[in-house]
């Protein structure tokens, strides 16, 4: 694709590192968490230079495979990300965290919006969809209630995979909000399956949820079992993450959507192109999740705007729903619960370091 928009070779001369951790307020079915961490990076060719991030911290062999790209063509990047992808290991975040800094690098030197390097927006009005970390039922209520009278059509709350406080919240939480808001749990495979065999799911839906994410540990049969009147429209997200579970779940029409969460796909051509295979089947996609210091929402946005559905991007990220200080991220133009980009329009994506200061531990560039 960047071949077809940037004629030139584009030498990669340094890459600078940033990594830290960021405070945070979240609540999920594995338990409670306080700080997310985080790695900012800064790739660099001449004048230009494109930004990344990904939620995690640098390492020795993150150095080590930046310096073999030095000197090599960053319109080649994803390509040479591929060997990263072969097996299950945190290397799928490098990818992606390079892969994010050279789209962003590629949208600088030619000019061109992040969505056109894809292969072109195909909807400018985007709803966003809050996620919610509800520390109990009066609580998930209010920042539903919140969300709601900003404008938001769509919601995202997190399950703690306790069925009884879980039914509760749900519960309360549509007493506050209407029916046409669109409600969506996740319960990041937390339910066990003697929740399942107790009817969780046909539960949550009396209780008002729609969708659920990731509701237990279980292959494509499984969610199939699931897949049913009177249970929620099925999500998946983990088993989302590589091609050939993804492709088993689609042949079984076990789920109704699929989410491609950032951090989590490996490069953001791979993303698209999971986008095409589950569209091939029928199955809707969505894009999960934003930056936590704010850097990489656009770059989210720009990819979920090339995703041809009414579907949503979510979270926001950041301090807007992580929990996360104001300072640290970069403020998010919404309108009635939507962003709107313009196609022809170029972003700059530049991080405030200054502000992030207080947050990081580390920093190294690697240069020729």
């Amino acid at each position: 694709m960047l071949q077809n928009c940037i004629n030139n070779p584009v030498p990669i001369d340094a890459i600078e590192f940033l990594w830290g951790n960021m405070p945070v307020d979240c609540h999920f079915s594995y338990g409670d968490v306080s700080t997310f961490p985080f790695t900012l990076i800064k790739l660099i060719s001449g004048e230009f230079e494109g930004w990344g991030e990904v939620l995690l911290h640098s390492n020795d062999h993150f150095f080590d495979f930046a310096a073999g790209l030095l000197g090599r063509d960053a319109r080649l990047l994803d390509e040479m990300l591929n060997e990263l992808l072969d097996i299950e290991s945190e290397d799928k975040y490098l990818a992606e965290l390079l892969s994010l800094s050279g789209y962003d690098l590629m949208s600088n030197v030619s000019n061109l919006p992040v969505a056109n390097l894809l292969g072109g927006a195909k909807r400018k009005v985007i709803p966003l969809m809050p996620c919610l970390f509800p520390t109990g039922p009066e609580d998930g209520a209010a920042k539903a209630e919140k969300y709601v009278r900003q404008g938001f059509k769509f919601l995202k709350m997190k399950l703690l995979a306790q069925p009884l406080q879980d039914l509760d919240t749900v519960k309360q939480i549509r007493k506050t909000i209407n029916r046409d808001i669109v409600l969506q749990g996740d319960a990041n495979l937390g339910y066990s399956s003697q929740d399942l065999h107790d009817g969780i799911l046909a539960k949550l839906y009396d209780a008002g949820l729609d969708i659920i994410e990731d509701p237990f540990d279980g292959n494509a049969d499984d969610y199939l079992s699931q897949k049913k009147p009177g249970n929620p429209k099925l999500m998946i997200d983990e088993p989302a993450r590589r091609d050939e579970t993804l492709k088993k779940y689609l042949e079984k029409n076990a789920v109704d959507f699929v989410n491609l969460h950032p951090c989590q796909q490996g490069t953001l051509t791979h993303a698209i192109l999971r986008d095409k295979m589950s569209e091939s089947f029928g199955v809707k996609t969505v894009v999960g999740g934003t930056g936590f210091t704010g850097t990489a929402t656009i770059l989210y946005q720009q990819l979920a705007s090339c995703i041809g559905t009414s579907a949503p991007c979510g979270e926001l990220g950041g301090h807007f729903d992580h929990g996360m200080p104001a300072s640290s991220c970069e403020p998010l133009i919404i309108e009635n619960g939507t962003i709107k980009l313009d196609p022809e329009e170029k972003i700059i994506i530049k991080p405030d370091i200054e502000n992030l200061k207080p947050y990081l531990i580390g920093k190294k560039q690697i240069s020729g």
